[in-house]
């Protein structure tokens, strides 16, 4: 337990190294407008889906030494997780208006959304197996999926600005890995492959995961916020989301059969499920309020992203700590 807790406390600490430090270097005005455009490309549209395509077929046979049904299961999982999240987001702020503000629908976009990916990517891969990974891949499959069609047109309304592509890099990434990983069951070949060749992507698959961290540093460094304010609504969505929303699915857990659960799966649900649960809200929903929402939208979410961010630097830690204490 001692190293697994070491582990995961070192991979924390590189989260936030490298995301303070991505966000102090875009801060930079020429590093942010010379740099960050061609790093985000080539992390995005090269990096992250090569990350995917490796790594897809190097755990794919051992993920199903698990149960093939969990992809599926992780894919779904991530639905109900994605519509749930929406559904307590507008029952809480637009229905009930338990949580007041003068931008609902904004508000709602911010609680309904997690980060899937940048954020748990790197977390899980230091503390649990390749093949766990696998299944995790099948749930960021989803969230795109569900992200660039569901969760935009909700904010979208009746406008009729065109969406992004629901093929996004990584998604293409996720569905070639998919193919390799197939076509090598009937066809052996990847353990064919050069050791150097393999060697060489384990290494970009690690430097990657890190580019992550420094990529979303600039993200938020590159928010547009005019005014930053902290206001009460920031707060109470960072109560509900960070620290009540884990906290049920905490709850949830001990109630799960986990210990008739494949040894990778007793600790992997739990700190996927909790990492995805207390995540901050996904930077993506800045592309959402830029092409579909206002000047006063776009700097609003502005402050909420950054301050739970800035919020989920405690909470996150904590949760996960407690998380591997006791299903360890």
């Amino acid at each position: 337990m001692i190293q697994s807790i070491q582990a995961l406390g070192l991979s924390i600490g590189k989260l936030l190294l490298f995301l303070i430090l991505g966000f102090m270097i875009f801060r930079i005005d020429f590093f942010k407008k010379r740099v960050f455009p061609l790093f985000f490309k080539i992390q995005l549209n090269l990096l992250f889906p090569l990350y995917f395509i490796h790594n897809f077929p190097s755990g794919w046979n051992k993920a199903l030494g698990s149960g093939w049904f969990w992809m599926p299961i992780f894919f779904l999982a991530c639905v109900i997780m994605m519509v749930f999240q929406l559904a307590l987001g507008r029952f809480i702020i637009e229905k009930k208006k338990w949580i007041k503000t003068e931008h609902p629908q904004s508000l709602t976009l911010l609680f309904s959304s997690h980060n899937a990916g940048y954020i748990p990517l790197p977390i899980l891969a230091s503390v649990l197996d390749s093949s766990f990974m696998v299944f995790m891949f099948f749930y960021v499959m989803a969230f795109n999926i569900i992200f660039w069609t569901y969760t935009v047109n909700n904010f979208k309304g009746k406008s009729r600005e065109k969406t992004g592509s629901i093929l996004t890099p990584p998604l293409v990434g996720i569905l070639i890995g998919i193919i390799i990983s197939l076509l090598n069951m009937a066809f052996p070949f990847y353990a064919q492959l050069p050791l150097l060749y393999t060697s060489f992507m384990d290494q970009l698959s690690s430097i990657t995961l890190t580019l992550i961290l420094v990529l979303l540093g600039g993200i938020l460094a590159s928010i547009p916020v005019k005014h930053l304010s902290i206001r009460k609504e920031y707060i109470q969505v960072g109560i509900v989301k960070l620290i009540a929303y884990p906290l049920f699915f905490l709850a949830m857990l001990f109630i799960l059969p986990l210990e008739s659960l494949p040894p990778v799966m007793r600790l992997g649900i739990p700190l996927a499920l909790i990492i995805e649960a207390a995540t901050p809200p996904a930077t993506n929903i800045m592309i959402i309020a830029k092409a579909f929402g206002s000047e006063g939208d776009l700097s609003y979410l502005g402050s909420g992203i950054i301050f739970t961010y800035a919020m989920s630097f405690i909470t996150l830690p904590i949760f996960l700590i407690i998380t591997l204490i006791i299903f360890q």
